[in-house]
């Protein structure tokens, strides 16, 4: 992983792919706090996407791989209903908790696998699992 792998551009078209699959835009939102938030997640995943740290591609689906700083990937299934049902029993101020459990359940590696990511890894990840909140 090294900076600037790919344009801007290109991130953009690959997170473009991950929000036309799950029919996300920041529209969706009534309150301006959420769009804020969407627009937020969605500049940090470019970036994220451009430094080689997510990359987006299709691939009999939508296939979705976080590269992590360690040298390890995780691989983001797509979204059913087993993965949200994995949040269940999360109080419901509890995005973190609900966001960690979607996505360990998502990469199988499970909420605690998530929980133990550090700095731009968890961070990618939270923004990531923001936009699957959302589906």
């Amino acid at each position: 992983m090294t900076d600037a792998v790919i344009s801007k551009e290109v991130a953009r078209g690959q997170l473009e792919m991950l929000l036309g699959y799950y029919d996300l835009d920041a529209g969706d939102f009534e309150n301006d706090t959420m769009k804020d938030l969407f627009e937020t997640a969605c500049n940090k995943l470019v970036k994220a996407i451009s430094k080689g740290r997510l990359e987006i591609k299709e691939d009999e689906g939508l296939k979705i791989t976080q590269h992590l700083r360690t040298g390890d990937e995780l691989v983001y299934a797509e979204i059913c209903g087993k993965h949200k049902t994995a949040m269940a029993g999360k109080k419901d101020g509890d995005q973190y908790g609900k966001i960690y459990a979607l996505l360990g359940s998502m990469s199988g590696v499970g909420e605690t696998g998530i929980s133990k990511l550090t700095g731009v890894d968890i961070s990618v990840a939270e923004c990531l699992g923001f936009l699957y909140m959302q589906v």
